[in-house]
């Protein structure tokens, strides 16, 4: 199973950050956020309305959108394949 997924219909650029990546659920939300966060990048995240006040872990109701500084954009993909990887 597949914790992140890459959308490219996603709006690719947010001011001076670019999309990384789209996870399902609050769990994967915070640790993705907290595995960014430890490896010196800071993540902007994007999530839908409802996600917020309600804890779910189905479809696209819960996505939540990841975009990191252009600078840390290579970086932060190579930490992706990592995760992906192990």
């Amino acid at each position: 199973m597949t914790l992140f997924t890459y959308n490219p219909q996603k709006k690719v650029k947010i001011g001076d950050y670019s999309y990384l990546t789209t996870v399902n659920g609050s769990m994967n939300e915070e640790f993705l956020r907290g595995f960014l966060v430890s490896n010196g990048i800071e993540p902007f995240i994007f999530r839908e309305a409802i996600s917020s006040s309600m804890p779910l872990n189905i479809t696209n109701l819960s996505e939540t959108d990841f975009y990191v500084s252009s600078e840390d954009l290579d970086t932060a993909r190579e930490l992706l394949k990592e995760i992906e990887n192990s």
